[in-house]
């Protein structure tokens, strides 16, 4: 084979490789298993993986929930429903939720505080330590009569899909509408959930959500 075969050779792999590459790296995440251990200072939830995940977490109430979202994700963990019993936890379900999203359903007895830790293989939920990861956990609660502070943002609305969700965030200074995504900057802090009509922003300060704006009703013109 001469040099020119050689080189033709060499690239036809380089390409091959290169593409086989990128295939695994958009190759979706599979949520494997779940597994749950009793500690002192509460219960800790081992999600298992494929490969590092990308995910979000909302604490629900009616009845209190844990909700984990994988995206990126396909659920093939196989156990579930499981009865765990370990206060506070009832039990763990999930599902796929979308095409590309698997959720998993942390049912609590009552509200808790939670951690949450993503690694290489998986995520780690620690339920009744540490400082909570969602608005619904503060640990500081002003009084009843305490007025809130001013939030430097309004939220003006949000755009949910399947490939990403979006929010448009009004600057209250400036009324400077601008588009965020997921993990986008805004002030001192990040964009952590978008839902349909609210906005959590991940701040050193601690959680901090943005609501829509509920418009009064329509008066009816006199007669």
């Amino acid at each position: 084979m001469n040099r020119r075969a050689w080189a033709s050779l060499g690239l036809a792999l380089a390409l091959w490789a290169r593409a086989a590459a990128g295939e695994m790296a958009d190759a979706p995440v599979e949520l494997i298993d779940v597994s749950v251990q009793s500690r002192s200072d509460g219960v800790r939830v081992d999600v298992k993986t494929s490969g590092p995940p990308r995910y979000r977490s909302e604490l629900m109430d009616g009845p209190y929930r844990l909700v984990l979202d994988l995206e990126d994700a396909l659920y093939h963990w196989t156990v579930g429903p499981l009865a765990v019993d370990i206060d506070p936890v009832k039990t763990i379900r999930g599902g796929q939720f979308r095409t590309n999203v698997a959720r998993l359903v942390i049912e609590l007895t009552r509200e808790v505080p939670y951690r949450v830790e993503a690694h290489s293989r998986g995520v780690r939920v620690l339920l009744g330590t540490g400082q909570a990861s969602a608005p619904a956990t503060e640990a500081r609660v002003s009084p009843p009569d305490a007025p809130k502070p001013a939030l430097p943002w309004r939220l003006q609305g949000t755009v949910l899909r399947a490939d990403g969700s979006t929010a448009y965030i009004a600057d209250a200074a400036t009324n400077e509408v601008k588009i965020y995504r997921v993990g986008d900057a805004i002030g001192d802090g990040v964009v952590d959930t978008i839902e349909e009509r609210y906005v959590v922003l991940r701040t050193p300060r601690g959680p901090v959500e943005l609501r829509m704006e509920e418009l009064p009703p329509a008066r009816a013109p006199r007669r």
